[in-house]
């Protein structure tokens, strides 16, 4: 009997035990100063013919091709009323940057949380790239008024 007591609370405390287990998952990097996204802003802007043709084939890379993008347009959103939208364009890339970042040759988080962090000198000869992107669609109101919708998009990459 007390051996199966024994193994009863032996059994419960490796369960508790379990369940405390500490696990770190890495984090995703907080942008840097200037990195953020701008805020959707409410705004109606109408869409030049070509955008708008491209859109009602309902295909992406069509409607790419259609923007004709010179800079990044700033995200936005149709007023109110305007909730048939078409399909989202292929993304266009409308800027690159690359600046000096300890990002690309120094971890956020260790590789093995097992052991402790090791000091890290960054090598800021290796620049960290910022390519954004945005794609629009087109949404139409109940009187088939047409307005188009910006976002962006953003991905970093190391050696650029």
């Amino acid at each position: 009997m007390i051996i199966r007591a024994s193994v009863v609370f032996l059994a419960v405390a490796c369960s508790l035990w379990a369940c405390t287990t500490v696990t770190h998952e890495p984090q995703p990097a907080e942008p840097g100063p200037g990195e953020a996204l701008p805020d959707s802003v409410e705004r109606f802007i109408e869409p030049t013919p070509a955008m708008l043709a491209a859109a009602l084939t309902g295909r992406p890379a069509e409607m790419q091709a259609a923007a004709a993008l010179t800079s990044c347009p700033a995200p936005s959103t149709c007023p109110t009323g305007f909730g048939a939208c078409t399909t989202w364009s292929a993304p266009s890339q409308c800027d690159a940057t690359c600046t000096e970042s300890s990002l690309c040759t120094c971890p956020i988080v260790p590789l093995h949380p097992d052991f402790p962090n090791e000091p890290c000198v960054p090598d800021l000869s290796i620049l960290r790239g910022r390519t954004t992107s945005s794609s629009f669609r087109v949404c139409f109101n109940a009187t088939q008024q047409a307005c188009t919708e910006w976002k962006q998009s953003v991905s970093f990459s190391c050696g650029c």
